[in-house]
């Protein structure tokens, strides 16, 4: 669940079930379960701690901005090094065995043994493979940054190939065939054939109208890539059906009221009263009630594992509260002001004065310091054990990377390019071109 551009949860059920949850564009926090539970915090895109609990158990230290040493103790012992921000080597020996070897921002090969296999070769920024041999065995060619194939074989098998940046054609065989025909970088028109057929434009890179024929019409407006404005022109009612694999089924039945209804793995139900009340219950294993008082107040309750309490004020400030097992409290003042407090183990306070100023302080382990100067620069300071300045160039240039059991490497050439790789039991490639 995505809340905005820099919040999101997400909830695995089953057999590695997880919790994540992303404050803003340079903190999150994941924690697995069973059977390998870690709890991950990162708070910018260069800082991190993680712990493995059982029975991976390991210990990650990090030595410079290019070099750092990890280390499992029991039973899949392993050492990672970085020689440079572009190359890296991992080994995993048991039980998701794979080799990760990066030799620069556009080049890398990641091999997984069991049980989804797959290689990822990238060749350069335009260039890569990818394929995955079990259960959903699919094959991704993209020529250059405007030609591309993608094949899914089961169970929703399409093809899209794209002709220039401007124009290209998707394709589903089964059970949703439709065709996208973009005119030009701004304008785009995609018709779905059945069974809720559907045209959009797009107008400009920040602004589209969508609208669809059978049976809720609605028109979506785009600010920027940030923000957007979305207006339903008929009335309030929709109905969305899913029916496999996670079969669910959301009907509107005017501007208050909704229910939607998950089948299966993580089924739920959710009734909406008017514009201020609503309530949310999950049938199993993570059951919670959500109330909300009015368009600005809120109170979310999380039962099992990780229950919560969430209480919006107005547009501008909430306050969230963990009760356990790491309480936090979470205050917005206005848009740009906001102010974070986690309680246990890893208690931080992060205040954010205007959008290129922000200040974050962590209190133990590994206290640091966070000054942004401007838009585009900024320095993050480590007091210990690996004190380190970073500065980004400019708004849409920066360079990310992770290395643990859920590595990825993220670079971000502007606006609406970025790459995005996580390498671990659910690894994934994602390419972005442009806003569309």
């Amino acid at each position: 669940t995505r809340v905005n551009p820099t919040e999101y949860k997400a909830t695995r059920v089953n057999p590695t079930e997880y919790k994540a949850t992303r404050v803003n564009p340079t903190e999150y926090k994941v924690t697995r379960v069973n059977p390998t539970e870690y709890k991950v915090t990162r708070v910018n895109p260069t800082e991190y701690k993680a712990t493995r609990v059982n029975p991976t158990e390991y210990k990650v230290t990090r030595v410079n901005p290019t070099e750092y040493k990890v280390t499992r103790v029991n039973p899949t012992e392993y050492k990672v090094t970085r020689v440079n921000p572009t190359e890296y080597k991992a080994t995993r020996v048991n039980p998701t065995e794979y080799k990760v070897t990066r030799v620069n921002p556009t080049e890398y090969k990641a091999t997984r043994v069991n049980p989804t296999e797959y290689k990822t070769t990238r060749v350069n920024p335009t260039e890569y493979k990818v394929t995955r041999v079990n259960p959903t065995e699919y094959k991704v060619t993209r020529v250059n940054p405007t030609e591309y194939k993608a094949t899914r074989v089961n169970p929703t098998e399409y093809k899209v190939t794209r002709v220039n940046p401007t124009e290209y054609k998707v394709t589903r065989v089964n059970p949703t065939e439709y065709k996208v025909t973009r005119v030009n970088p701004t304008e785009y028109k995609v018709t779905r054939v059945n069974p809720t057929e559907y045209k959009v434009t797009r107008v400009n890179p920040t602004e589209y109208k969508a609208t669809r024929v059978n049976p809720t019409e609605y028109k979506v407006t785009r600010v920027n890539p940030t923000e957007y404005k979305a207006t339903r022109v008929n009335p309030t009612e929709y109905k969305v059906t899913r029916v496999n694999p996670t079969e669910y089924k959301v009907t509107r039945v005017n501007p208050t009221e909704y229910k939607a209804t998950r089948v299966n793995p993580t089924e739920y139900k959710v009734t909406r009263v008017n514009p201020t009340e609503y309530k949310v219950t999950r049938v199993n294993p993570t059951e919670y009630k959500a109330t909300r008082v009015n368009p600005t107040e809120y109170k979310a309750t999380r039962v099992n594992p990780t229950e919560y309490k969430v209480t919006r004020v107005n547009p501008t400030e909430y306050k969230v509260t963990r009760v356990n097992p790491t309480e936090y409290k979470v205050t917005r003042v206005n848009p740009t002001e906001y102010k974070v407090t986690r309680v246990n183990p890893t208690e931080y306070k992060v205040t954010r004065v205007n959008p290129a100023e922000y200040k974050a302080t962590r209190v133990n382990p590994t206290e640091y310091k966070v000054t942004r100067v401007n838009p585009t620069e900024y320095k993050v300071t480590r007091v210990n054990p690996t004190e380190y300045k970073a500065t980004r160039v400019n708004p849409t240039e920066y360079k990310a990377t992770r290395v643990n059991p859920t590595e990825y490497k993220a670079t971000r050439a502007n606006p609406t390019e970025y790459k995005a790789t996580r390498v671990n039991p659910t690894e994934y490639k994602a390419t972005r071109v442009n806003p569309t």
